[in-house]
């Protein structure tokens, strides 16, 4: 489940709100509380977990918290995704920033968009699919991704991507633990989508950042 995870679905006939998500809440038998995103799939309401879309049940198995249940359904504000001009940071601050290639034509992804393409999921603006590239160049990158774009551990992340490539046969994202190779392989690619350090790229011209995902 990824973040962590309500009840029975129903078909849907109105549109989302776009400003809105639903999120399903599930308890563990201590207490502990789960949430997923809920969104529209063929046309029924279901949750967006590790694995994918999954029906909104009353029981859910989970891997890392075991057996759920379900509490209620919950509605938060879903983060502005609008072009962005950085801000001047204090000294010492640092900010993560998503990035593409200069010459995408994608505006705006927002953060389930950006976390189904991580998780394997086939994301697709202006007829191009979407390609992420994962940046491990240094060990407080790869936390922020694993705990604010796809939520998971890294054992459960790497399983992840491991089953999706021995079961469904897809490629796993391009690794990159040297900055500078990233940038070039993002910078040639309009369909790559990735994350580094704001100064590492900020100044780079080929280098366009669409929002920063997460501050010091």
């Amino acid at each position: 489940m990824a973040e962590r995870k309500e009840g029975p679905i129903h078909k849907c006939d109105a549109p989302m709100n776009k400003e809105k998500m639903m999120r399903a809440v599930y308890k563990d038998q201590h207490g502990a509380t789960y949430s997923c995103p809920v969104e529209i799939h063929e046309n029924k309401w279901m949750m967006l977990t590790s694995e994918g879309f999954q029906a909104i049940s009353h029981k859910f198995q989970d891997d890392v918290g075991g057996l759920l249940t379900f509490v209620e359904y919950r509605e938060t504000k879903v983060e502005p995704d609008t072009r962005l001009h950085l801000e001047p940071k204090q000294p010492g601050q640092s900010s993560l920033a998503q990035l593409q290639s200069a010459h995408s034509k994608v505006e705006q992804l927002d953060s389930l968009e950006l976390r189904k393409l991580f998780l394997g999921l086939t994301v697709i603006h202006n007829d191009s699919r979407l390609r992420p590239v994962l940046n491990e160049t240094d060990a407080r990158v790869k936390e922020i991704f694993l705990q604010n774009i796809v939520s998971m551990s890294d054992i459960t992340y790497d399983r992840r991507l491991l089953r999706l490539a021995l079961i469904q046969g897809q490629t796993q994202p391009a690794v990159y633990k040297d900055i500078a190779q990233l940038i070039e392989a993002v910078a040639a690619d309009p369909s790559a989508v990735s994350y580094a350090w704001a100064k590492d790229v900020e100044h780079d011209a080929r280098i366009r950042i669409l929002r920063v995902l997460w501050y010091d």
